[in-house]
């Protein structure tokens, strides 16, 4: 016996409409360092932060200008180049737009201080910066650097690969702070933690949700839950601890953005059903990834 149950709903976008989350998560990120971070002298997490740090020691200890833009460029090239192998080539392209608009534009914009104290410089400079890269991400893309990195080790390994920006962001603060002085560098600190943190709120790709569901139509439930996220389920017998009754365990493991539906899908199979989804740190074995373009 079949019931019909509403397919899972994944928005998707078209091309034009990812190019241009690209061109404004690029453009609020451009704004973002000629505002806040400048104000501030504020190391932003990832290549940018690298590329501002680069481009600080050039100027202060060999006398030598070299444009934030052609920095952030260079240093993302060999990155471009990996995603463009392993990734995905529409995916590489749309992240490739948002470094461009970035670079451009943080050369083209004035510098302007927004506000003067260093807690909301720091704070709502990492909110900014953290916003800037979810739209990019939400995008299917990138804003460069560090991201793809994050992106590859979540696609390849599912490891969190943003705990792994945080380390990397941290070494480049410990330089910034051993040449220019701890102040700025501290206050980077919560920049940075701030902008993981927006990302880590509102980007849910490539984060899993467990997902178990005491059934008595356990059949349909698995089927359902392999046919519209394509992870599998194992089925486990059961029973009720109170009653003794016999039922079935449905156990699986999906992303984080299908959790909600999955659930819901599940209550229109069965009711009676009781199910319980909590969050997945590591998931190990074979593991479906939907494919970027």
């Amino acid at each position: 016996m079949s019931i019909s149950v509403t397919r899972l709903s994944r928005p998707t976008l078209g091309l034009a409409a990812r190019a241009a989350l690209c061109i404004a998560g690029g453009a609020i990120m451009a704004v973002n360092l000629q505002t806040f971070v400048s104000t501030g002298e504020l190391l932003p997490g990832g290549f940018v932060g690298l590329a501002l740090l680069i481009r600080e020691t050039l100027a202060r200890f060999a006398g030598l200008r070299v444009p934030f833009g052609l920095l952030y460029v260079l240093l993302n090239a060999v990155p471009v180049a990996l995603s463009w192998r392993l990734v995905g080539h529409r995916y590489t392209a749309l992240s490739c737009l948002a470094i461009l608009v970035a670079s451009v534009l943080a050369e083209i914009l004035p510098e302007r201080a927004v506000v003067g104290d260093p807690v909301l410089l720091a704070v709502f400079g990492g909110l900014v910066q953290g916003l800037s890269i979810t739209i990019c991400l939400q995008a299917r893309a990138t804003s460069g650097g560090t991201d793809f990195v994050a992106v590859l080790l979540a696609r390849r390994w599912h490891l969190d690969g943003w705990a792994a920006v945080l380390y990397f962001n941290a070494a480049v603060l410990l330089c910034a702070g051993a040449l220019f002085g701890w102040q700025h560098a501290l206050w980077s600190i919560v920049f940075q933690f701030v902008s993981t943190q927006t990302i880590r709120t509102y980007h849910k790709r490539y984060k899993r949700h467990t997902v178990l569901a005491v059934t008595d139509r356990p059949g349909e439930v698995a089927e359902f839950i392999r046919r519209e996220t394509r992870h599998g389920a194992t089925r486990v017998e059961a029973a009720g601890a109170y009653s003794g009754t016999p039922h079935r365990l449905v156990y699986s493991v999906v992303d984080s953005d299908e959790v909600s539906a999955v659930v819901r899908g599940i209550r229109e199979i069965d009711p009676k059903s009781f199910v319980n989804a909590f969050r997945t740190d590591i998931v190990s074995g074979h593991w479906y990834e939907r494919p970027e373009d």
